[in-house]
């Protein structure tokens, strides 16, 4: 599988689908794309923010 820009990081969305995750929490996320399947790739401020606001 290549999805990602940077292919040592495809193994954290395998990972993602195989446990269905639904969000990948990364700084770094300009290798991943923004979606994976049923996975969201956010920063860690964006995922705080999902999780905080109201």
């Amino acid at each position: 599988m290549r999805v990602c820009s940077d292919p040592d990081d495809d193994p954290f969305l395998e990972c993602c689908q195989a446990s269905s995750a639904a969000y990948l929490v990364t700084g770094n996320t300009k290798h991943f794309p923004t979606h994976w399947r049923e996975t969201r790739i956010v920063t860690p401020r964006r995922f705080l923010h999902l999780f905080t606001s109201e």
